[in-house]
């Protein structure tokens, strides 16, 4: 029988706490790689809806341009500004699409009657930074 000095027994006694001192700095580095991990996902989804906005804002824009390319005669009652509402039809009901579509979203539609060229622009709030609204502008010629 080993008595209790013996160096077997003694070196357990050092190493006593190790393992639990070893899952302790399991369980931090596991938290900050969540920590981690949860920041990217939130940085993901605004990007992502921010994308979305964007894909939102192009088909808003063809969609006026297709409706003034089909009512060609009548293309100078398209033109509206930012903050107005518009008196056709049709403009009426994209900006309202606009407004519904889009996080405060506001239209423009400006067209050059000498040239037939088309200049649409979408405005809305990101809200990802607290800047200025974001515009997208297209051209293009009827």
């Amino acid at each position: 029988m080993k008595s209790l000095n013996s160096p077997c027994i003694a070196g357990l006694r050092r190493q006593r706490g190790v393992s639990l001192l070893e899952v302790l700095i399991s369980i931090v580095i596991l938290s900050v790689g969540l920590l981690g991990y949860a920041g990217l996902q939130t940085i993901s989804m605004k990007n992502n809806t921010s994308a979305l906005h964007r894909s939102q804002a192009t088909i808003l824009a063809y969609d006026i341009i297709d409706r003034i390319r089909a009512n060609r005669p009548n293309y100078a009652n398209y033109i509206v500004a930012l903050g107005a509402v518009g008196t056709y039809p049709d403009v009426i009901s994209w900006k309202n699409n606009v407004a519904a579509t889009l996080p405060d979203g506001k239209a423009e539609v400006k067209i050059e009657l000498a040239t037939n060229i088309v200049e649409i622009t979408i405005q809305w709030d990101d809200n990802r930074d607290g800047t200025d609204p974001i515009q997208f502008i297209t051209r293009t010629a009827l």
